[in-house]
Parts: structure tokens; C-alpha cells; sequence
């Protein structure tokens, strides 16, 4: 087979991601996040329930120190965040 010529398939990297839900408190009202990452922390949950309540980054406290995150999020209504790894969480993405 020629070396110029390329088969039909092509190598690509895999990694897998798992699911997650993200459940927390808007200001009294329930709310319920999913997201896909290769892992999660309490910090990433806080985080991203700050980001998908609508706070801008930058409002968000750089350290990554539980007790600043909750703080910072409590100040903005959110609350009572939590976490949990999805059921047949893992899923591939590939990337060429």
C-alpha cells in the first residue's frame, strides 16, 4: 500500500467524559444544571451553577477556596448547591 495515500480510517484520540447534575437554589427556586466534564468538586459545582445562574466570571472569586466560592454565590442568591454523577454517566468524545 502507498505511504501518500490515506486509509479509510483516521486515529483519534478518545476521552471520556462523564455527566453530571448540578442541582441548586436561584433566589427559592429549584434549579437542575447537567454538564459533562471528566471530573467534579464541590468548587466546579459552585462555580458552575454561579455561571449558569448568570453571573459573570469576573464576579467570581479567583481562588478556588470553598468557603470565598459559597460566599461569593450566596451573595448573588444561590444556594444549597449539590452534586451528583449521572447513571450510565460515561460517555466518549472524540477529538481528531
Amino acid at each position: 500500500m502507498r505511504e501518500d495515500v490515506e486509509g479509510p480510517f483516521k486515529w483519534q484520540s478518545i476521552i471520556a467524559l462523564n455527566h453530571y447534575e448540578i442541582h441548586y437554589v436561584l433566589r427559592g427556586m429549584k434549579k437542575v444544571l447537567l454538564h459533562n466534564a471528566k471530573g467534579m468538586t464541590e468548587c466546579d459545582a459552585w462555580i458552575l451553577a454561579a455561571l449558569d445562574a448568570g453571573v459573570p466570571s469576573s464576579a467570581l472569586p479567583t481562588t478556588r477556596f470553598l468557603t470565598v466560592l459559597i460566599t461569593a454565590a450566596q451573595n448573588q442568591g444561590i444556594s444549597k448547591v449539590r452534586w451528583n454523577l449521572c447513571p450510565r454517566s460515561t460517555r466518549y468524545m472524540s477529538y481528531e
